[in-house]
């Protein structure tokens, strides 16, 4: 009987054991297989397109680089000039620009020099403003995971393809940037390129204008009561006065003693962004170096300098 009793409870323990067994198998969730991602296909219908931004390192603000981006479009150097001394009733394009350059009121290289927000070497930059875009047969609609590999981790942004991105690459050294190119149920499409800054420095070495001489950045305001030269009407015989500037209120006659007025007299005249040298923006190296950021080097920065008398 005994032996009996033991059985039926083995049999029961084992039947609970195995309904127990079958609860949790039943409770397990299955896990679904990994699904393998596309890889992404190189394409050559699509490109990365990238340009240096404010690329002509001397102005400090983009703006002043894009007036000469709109004027240089389609015209010649001297086009260009025109063109601009029309726009500004010719009082001359640099008058408003003199006060954003990277060189200060002496002529001295500002180091370091803010530009758009961003302090940088002017004569020796660490990395350089860049803006990238996707161009060529682009999805409607699609969207591009970026990856920049200039440092550790490389830089990633996801965003929809018809935006550009903006940021700064370093200089001396190449990025290899890589897009992927998602849309729909496509497998992604895979566009590469690198990014490489040339930095172009443009020297003039002479005497006058081969050393960047040239006309006034701003040029001198004449007083609208006229000047003359030379007293005939009174005062002791030979007194010459100094010409007509407008806002000058001191002395005019050049024998007086009054220094004050003097310096008065010389703050309204013509200025230039090097006063010592007459060096000026209207000079064949800036010029030069305005013209190539548009027309030949859209992937360079340039600064321009001239040495000499």
């Amino acid at each position: 009987m005994l032996k009996s009793r033991v059985i039926r409870l083995s049999l029961l323990i084992a039947a609970l054991g195995g309904a127990m067994a079958s609860a949790a198998a039943a409770q397990t969730p299955l896990v679904p297989p990994s699904v393998a991602q596309p890889v992404p296909q190189l394409t050559t219908a699509m490109q990365i397109s990238w340009e240096v931004r404010n690329r002509f390192r001397l102005f400090r603000e983009e703006r002043d680089f894009q007036l000469h981006i709109a004027s240089l479009g389609g015209r010649t150097i001297l086009e260009s000039e025109q063109a601009l001394a029309t726009q500004s009733d010719g009082r001359g394009w640099a008058r408003n620009i003199l006060g954003r350059l990277c060189i200060d009121a002496t002529g001295r290289v500002s180091e370091p020099c803010t530009r758009d927000g961003v302090k940088e070497s002017y004569l020796t930059p660490t990395d350089h403003p860049v803006t990238i875009r996707l161009t060529g047969a682009v999805p409607v609609g699609a969207t591009c995971a970026w990856t920049f590999e200039d440092g550790d981790p490389p830089r990633q942004s996801t965003l929809d393809c018809a935006e550009p991105i903006n940021l700064r690459v370093r200089y001396g050294r190449p990025t290899p940037v890589t897009v992927d190119v998602s849309s729909g149920s496509e497998a992604p499409q895979r566009v590469t390129t690198q990014i490489a800054v040339r930095d172009i420095f443009i020297a003039g070495l002479g005497d006058s204008i081969a050393s960047g001489e040239g006309n006034p950045d701003r040029a001198v305001t004449l007083s609208d009561d006229g000047f003359c030269f030379r007293s005939y009407l009174g005062g002791p015989a030979g007194m010459y006065f100094r010409p007509g500037r407008a806002g000058f209120k001191g002395a005019r006659a050049c024998d007086t003693s009054d220094g004050t007025s003097l310096q008065n007299w010389q703050r309204a005249g013509a200025q230039w962004m090097n006063p010592a040298c007459h060096r000026s923006l209207y000079s064949y190296q800036a010029r030069m170096a305005i013209d190539l950021r548009w027309h030949g080097y859209p992937c360079a920065a340039g600064k321009p300098v001239g040495v000499g008398a």
